[in-house]
């Protein structure tokens, strides 16, 4: 069996320059490689400011050092979307943690809502990215998208609320929106590896329909399947669906509270399709 490409959805990786630089007319045959952490891309091109004639150039990364970085108002990100686009664009060069320093954040009402799309450069079993709340804050993630979190082929992320009662927690709050067919708190998609998923709670009020609280899945490409991601320790307070896995393997559920003793508001509580 051959290896399976898709274009990424995101290109162009690397633009052509503006007006007025070398590179502004065109760029091709661009060659990566990570070293000293940093991913360094060697390309062709060329523009008026060259006489047409093609020139080598070097696009660097700007990787994001290892520490702890606050999002929300007066931190190193404005906005969740933010950090992730710079853990999309440009990787991470040792351990990273990103705390969550507002009450509430509302997701783009999309298919998507806040999107982290992976590989992270950099990212491994000595180097992960977490986000949590910051200490003594009762966090809300809330969204009336298709999706509140979106994450598509990222590994070793850690999504930590810290506890499940008390001064610090991380809610994950889905708002019904019949413009979508599902509403998901969580929507894990394609390849992801070794992510950690806990002490969340879940809060999906689309539980009428097939609405996921944490849904984890292969997509349509073989070569894509999600394995050995941890769902432990959170508590689905409602969801159409509380847990759905599909197309993957060897991944660990386990110490999840389904609903409470004073409501059912769970159609159905897990739904595994494990290889």
């Amino acid at each position: 069996m051959g290896i399976t490409w898709a274009k990424f959805e995101n290109n162009p990786i690397l633009p052509q320059g503006t007006s007025g630089q070398w590179d502004n007319g065109w760029i091709e045959t661009g060659c990566a490689v990570f070293a000293h952490n940093e991913l360094k891309l060697y390309y062709d091109g060329g523009g008026g400011a060259t006489g047409w004639f093609g020139r080598i150039g070097l696009a660097i990364s700007d990787p994001l050092p290892a520490g702890t970085y606050a999002i929300g108002t007066g931190g190193n990100f404005a906005t969740i979307q933010d950090a992730f686009d710079k853990l999309h664009n440009d990787g991470i060069a040792g351990e990273v943690t990103f705390e969550l320093i507002d009450e509430l954040y509302t997701a783009p009402a999309d298919s998507f809502g806040f999107k982290l799309v992976g590989p992270i450069q950099g990212a491994g079993p000595n180097s992960r990215v977490t986000i949590t709340p910051a200490q003594n804050k009762n966090v809300t993630l809330e969204g009336n998208g298709r999706n509140v979190l979106f994450f598509m082929n990222t590994s070793y992320v850690t999504l930590d609320g810290v506890d499940l009662f008390g001064a610090t927690t991380l809610t994950v709050h889905s708002i019904t929106n019949t413009q979508f067919d599902i509403n998901n708190a969580l929507g894990v998609y394609d390849n992801n590896d070794y992510d950690e998923f806990k002490n969340l709670i879940v809060s999906v009020e689309d539980y009428l329909r097939s609405s996921r609280g944490i849904f984890i899945t292969g997509g349509t490409n073989p070569q894509s399947v999600p394995d050995s991601n941890l769902i432990m320790h959170n508590f689905i307070r409602k969801a159409g669906v509380a847990i759905l896995l599909d197309k993957t393997t060897n991944n660990i559920i386990k110490a999840n509270d389904i609903g409470s003793e004073t409501d059912s508001l769970i159609s159905w509580e897990f739904n595994p399709k494990d290889r």
